[in-house]
């Protein structure tokens, strides 16, 4: 790590006055993010990296887009972001090893489901035949499936894609390099899912009747979370503070202490899901009772009725939305 994390930023609705267009977005300063808005991309990451490489970016930096149209997650799988849904990538300066990467990914999923929780928590529902006055939303039950997605009544919700980038070295205005940063890609399905997913799929407007949730506001949730659990996983100097992020992730985590099937290639492995390494990795407890670490780009997790061939992954976000991204 090169630099200190960002502070909780500001509603990206409220931004400070906008640049003029670059490369057809329009670019804002929002508390310590460079915040680009998009109205069309093909991949919030994609361009997120291309921009980083090409020296455009003052990190930290956010790559937020209306319409994404080629949105890819873990193993290259196709992310499908439908009309309504959230596509965002963070980029944050960061020389991140294996083992960060993978608790990054942990990191990022925690900060949807804080942000979700949050969001739901505040946010009024409409008066009923019996009342009117408008109370809070209940919460659905959020859960975190390794590596990288959200679920929603054990529904996928959201995916997250980390993906560590690197570039020649330069000067910064502060005189730290800054040529090796991750970027943190997202999706939320906030108004619509895909039908025929590997893994269920399901949106906020399905699972808790709210139907008029802008994705900026969602973005200004979530990008808060991430911003205040970043600076939390930054500060955490000795390994019991490593290891109390990665115990408050397993508190959220599906199918931890069953029996799951793991998905790697054509083949399945059976076994019981004990825990999870610092790194990220699934720990495993075979059939023959030997225990064994995964990593998320060997394989992917399932209950055992669900351990099927391979589909598009959002077909729904950072290994996090694909972005179903996940993303899965």
């Amino acid at each position: 790590m090169s630099s200190p994390p960002p502070s909780p930023p500001s509603n990206p609705s409220k931004a400070s006055a906008a640049t003029q267009p670059i490369d057809g977005a329009i670019v804002e300063q929002v508390g310590d993010w460079q915040f680009w808005r998009f109205d069309q991309l093909d991949s919030t990451s994609k361009t997120a990296k291309d921009l980083f490489a090409r020296d455009q970016l003052k990190l930290p930096a956010i790559i937020f887009t209306r319409t994404q149209t080629a949105g890819y997650g873990r193993q290259g799988r196709d992310w499908q972001q439908g009309a309504g849904n959230l596509a965002i990538s963070y980029v944050l300066e960061m020389d991140a090893s294996p083992m960060e990467a993978g608790a990054l990914a942990m990191l990022s999923s925690l900060a949807v489901l804080d942000s979700l929780t949050t969001l739901l928590q505040a946010a009024p529902t409409a008066p009923t035949a019996n009342s009117a006055t408008a109370t809070a939303l209940a919460a659905p039950h959020l859960q975190l499936k390794w590596p990288n997605d959200v679920l929603i009544d054990g529904k996928k919700c959201a995916g997250i894609l980390v993906e560590p980038v690197a570039r020649a070295a330069r000067a910064t205005s502060s005189g730290h390099p800054s040529q090796s940063a991750v970027v943190i890609g997202i999706g939320i399905n906030i108004a619509s899912h895909p039908q025929d997913c590997s893994f269920a799929a399901t949106d906020l407007a399905t699972a808790t009747g709210l139907t008029t949730l802008p994705p900026a506001i969602v973005a200004a949730y979530l990008t808060d979370a991430l911003a205040m659990l970043w600076q939390q996983w930054y500060g955490a100097a000795t390994q019991a503070d490593q290891a109390a992020l990665r115990q408050r992730w397993l508190s959220y985590a599906w199918g931890l202490g069953q029996p799951v099937t793991l998905l790697q290639g054509a083949s399945t492995i059976d076994g019981i899901f004990e825990a999870v390494a610092d790194d990220g990795r699934l720990q495993l407890r075979l059939t023959d009772g030997r225990m064994q670490l995964f990593s998320s780009g060997e394989v992917s997790l399932r209950a055992p009725h669900q351990a099927t061939p391979h589909q598009p992954t959002n077909a729904t976000p950072t290994d996090n939305s694909h972005r179903n991204r996940g993303k899965s």
